[in-house]
């Protein structure tokens, strides 16, 4: 069995760096 987290996988980050981004922009706007 592959483990995920221990390959860094394109779409983890992307999904990971969204997230971050989102979060980000939200805390701005408050």
């Amino acid at each position: 069995m592959i483990n995920p987290l221990s390959q860094h996988h394109p779409y983890f980050f992307s999904l990971y760096r969204v997230c971050m981004m989102f979060i980000f922009r939200k805390r701005l706007s408050c």
